[in-house]
């Protein structure tokens, strides 16, 4: 989606909107499962005060600073090199506090992608308060209600002057207590759909069909928004069949290889676009879809070889600073 936003492919509109465009509500399925992940670590042992938050929030600094802070260097050189401006320097600061979800207004270009890991960090510092929010079943069916007015708000009120609300965890909240709450229902979720064959193909099915269905179900009935219903249904779907399913096509070497920098991959992908856009290779074979073919496999396979290389790196660096413990 990236690529083509940035590359002013001509791909024909139907393509490009209905299919290409659309690609970016991933975003919900990310937090929707940034929600129920750090619940299966976190949730019993917050709880029950089996983890000191100074270990809670260490973990999460050590794994987000390091790459974080050498993407901001690179993009703040790659910037100054362009135009300059303090306005780099105010977004790289901002940015690398991780407290940038929080600003008002933000609008941060500096890494740019990562907006949305100024939700997720934020997600991460009130994650003992959401513990609490889904202290109980039915206080998180509350809670999820609430957050789904005020996301409903944050569209159509807070965003309505066009500001970066959008950026804010406030609009979002929504996902990660669906992700949350469908922790809270996992046993029984698992075993439901595993109870019979027949089942667990049922499943398949609705799960396929809804999200067939999303490209033809309108984001609106009437004047009432259902376009954050009908995601969260979808997306909630997967999640519930992908942890009650032993399938090879959700985990095998190549996902879990994936998965291992999908961190480092998200934030670095329009890094390595600006370095193929540096070296001429983006419109290649002209502005269709040969060029867009092409320029988006080398952007993945230089992601995928520059993630690694780098994750690779800082584990020696972090490991030598801190002793070898």
């Amino acid at each position: 989606m990236h690529v083509m936003a940035n590359g002013a492919y001509i791909l024909g509109e139907n393509v490009a909107t209905t299919l290409i465009g659309s690609l970016g509500v991933f975003v919900q399925l990310f937090f929707l499962i940034s929600g129920f992940g750090l619940c299966c670590g976190y949730y019993e042992r917050i709880k029950n005060n089996q983890i000191p938050l100074n270990k809670f929030f260490n973990k999460r600094y050590l794994k987000i600073f390091p790459y974080f802070a050498l993407l901001i260097a690179i993009d703040v050189l790659f910037t100054l090199t362009q135009n300059g401006g303090c306005a780099t320097f105010y977004e790289a600061f901002a940015n690398l506090t991780l407290f940038f979800g929080f600003l008002p207004n933000s609008n941060i270009e500096v890494v740019g992608v990562g907006w949305t890991l100024g939700v997720i960090f934020a997600f991460y510092i009130i994650f003992p308060f959401f513990v609490y929010l889904l202290w109980t079943k039915r206080r998180a069916w509350i809670t999820f209600v609430i957050a789904l007015v005020l996301n409903y708000a944050c569209t159509h009120y807070f965003l309505a002057d066009g500001n970066a609300v959008s950026c804010n965890l406030a609009r979002w909240m929504c996902y990660f207590l669906a992700g949350g709450i469908i922790y809270l229902y996992k046993d029984n979720i698992q075993a439901l759909i595993n109870k019979k064959i027949y089942i667990r193909i049922a499943a398949l099915i609705v799960v396929i069909g809804i999200t067939v269905a999303w490209f033809f179900i309108p984001g609106t009935i009437g004047n009432f928004d259902i376009s954050t219903l009908k995601t969260m249904i979808i997306f909630a779907g997967w999640l519930c069949y992908a942890i009650s399913v032993k399938s090879v096509i959700f985990a095998n070497s190549v996902t879990k290889f994936i998965s291992s920098i999908s961190f480092e991959i998200y934030l670095t992908h329009m890094l390595i676009f600006r370095v193929v856009e540096r070296l001429g290779l983006v419109h290649i074979a002209g502005t269709g879809w040969s060029s867009y073919i092409i320029t988006s496999l080398l952007v993945l396979v230089g992601v995928g070889v520059f993630a690694w290389c780098a994750k690779w790196c800082l584990e020696i660096l972090i490991k030598y600073i801190s002793g070898g413990n």
